[in-house]
């Protein structure tokens, strides 16, 4: 009896899943729903080739809905693609020998800053998927993405612009290395 009490629970609860029309579910361990979300998977993740985020809001506002998700999704964007160049500026710079080093690295994190929020404007959409939620809400979810090669050419550019760092500057050096800390990301 116990054991049929709990199959009808099982199935009830699997009912009501896919008879709600939202994101597609299925039990997992313990009775535990599992959720399927819009823009999510491997081919939204970030790889050696593109940073990516996926993030989702609600609101009663299709248009706010949709303009929180791109906000978050850029914020981030830009956390990720921040702490990527610093690791790439800190190894770096750390290999560069001169009596400035100090002043090389502040620079080149300077322009790495500026770089990042340059190409956050170029970021594009690669997945959005608007939902109305049964209490007449707006779900939306988006995944945006930077190409790496974009990064990496205009950190070429700006360091090229820059006098005092672009007698010194080693790009194929620096290029190896962003290379590898963008190889990581497949990993993480």
């Amino acid at each position: 009896m116990k054991n049929l009490h709990y199959l009808l629970c099982i199935t009830t609860v699997l009912l009501m899943a896919y008879s709600c029309g939202g994101s597609k579910s299925a039990v997992g361990v313990n009775g535990d729903i599992e959720l399927i979300l819009p823009c999510t998977g491997p081919e939204y993740n970030s790889d050696k080739e593109h940073f990516r985020s996926t993030m989702y809001s609600i609101s009663t506002d299709m248009g706010t809905a949709k303009s929180k998700a791109l906000n978050s999704a850029r914020a981030e964007l830009a956390t990720s693609m921040n702490a990527l160049v610093e690791r790439t500026n800190d190894t770096y710079t750390s290999s560069y020998q001169s009596g400035e080093e100090e002043d090389v690295k502040i620079r080149i994190n300077d322009l790495s800053r500026t770089i990042v929020k340059e190409r956050l404007t170029n970021s594009r959409i690669i997945c959005e998927k608007m939902m109305k939620t049964q209490d007449s809400k707006y779900r939306c979810y988006i995944t945006v993405e930077v190409s790496s090669e974009d990064i990496l050419n205009g950190m070429k550019n700006k360091l090229m612009n820059d006098e005092k760092l672009r007698t010194d500057f080693e790009y194929e050096k620096y290029k190896k290395i962003f290379d590898e800390e963008m190889g990581k990301l497949n990993n993480e």
